[in-house]
């Protein structure tokens, strides 16, 4: 039995993107930011990235990018939809405590993040980021940029 989920997120691949980098999307600057989203996640949570996720029964599916991890090793899969929107996708079968989810809300904290900070970066700023635990699941990252 399988239970695929499907979490939507803000990140979108612009068109100019879409178009320019076409076939070879990985090469596109958000496909680099969301990259590093991932990597940063399976590196908290012990893991690897792939190019694909896996349902409950086994069944691969292939994605532009996978995090599997070590309490999550199905993987949740980003999956660029065709007007660029990014989706991540997971099998939530037995997904009892949320991993899943907590994965990919994980993961679009980092892009957001990373996304600020280039912006910043880009228009002269210096940088400082700051993270804050609320819980176990939770936290606040508040990004400062001072000229």
């Amino acid at each position: 039995m399988s239970l695929e989920a499907s979490y939507s997120t803000t990140i979108v691949i612009p068109r100019t993107q879409m178009v320019t980098y076409g076939g070879n999307l990985r090469e596109s600057p958000c496909i680099e930011i969301l990259t590093l989203a991932m990597t940063k996640v399976v590196k908290d949570r012990g893991g690897k990235l792939d190019a694909s996720y896996t349902d409950n029964e086994g069944v691969s599916s292939n994605c532009i990018l996978s995090a599997r991890t070590s309490d999550f090793p199905r993987g949740v899969g980003a999956v660029v939809e065709s007007d660029g929107r990014i989706t991540f996708r997971y099998d939530a079968y037995g997904d009892n405590r949320g991993i899943g989810k907590a994965i990919c809300d994980q993961i679009s904290q980092n892009y957001n993040v990373i996304a600020v900070m280039r912006a910043q970066k880009r228009l002269g700023f210096n940088v400082r980021i700051e993270e804050r635990k609320l819980s176990d699941s939770q936290k606040v990252v508040t990004i400062m940029g001072v000229r």
